[in-house]
């Protein structure tokens, strides 16, 4: 559920997804997407989010982020970043990115 007004969505698709042992019982996923927005800004979005699992507890919370590029309609570019906490929603393999900052336009 949005907590303020929606400005957009993007639909996309996972294009590949890398896995590193991080020592510790850590394990980084770096997953690379690619996809369409729709809304205020249309355009192709392209970027790879990056998240670091702890096996002591796998179904927690782990700490993400996100660097990526849009590519909109009218021409223009925009750098977009975000970080935050992945929870897993309890459907199988379902998992939600919910951000806690803001796009950086460029």
């Amino acid at each position: 559920m949005p907590l303020g007004e929606v400005l957009g969505e993007v639909v996309g698709k996972v294009t590949s997804v890398r896995y590193s042992d991080m020592g510790s019982g850590q394990t980084k996923a770096e997953i690379d997407a690619t996809g369409e927005a729709k809304g205020m800004a249309p355009g192709h979005v392209a970027g790879t989010f990056t998240v670091i699992r702890s096996s002591s507890n796998p179904a927690g919370p782990a700490p993400w982020t996100y660097i990526g590029r849009s590519f909109l309609a009218s021409g223009a570019t925009s750098s977009v970043s975000g970080q935050g906490l992945c929870v897993r929603t309890g459907e199988g393999h379902k998992i939600r990115f919910p951000r806690n900052d803001a796009c950086n336009d460029r």
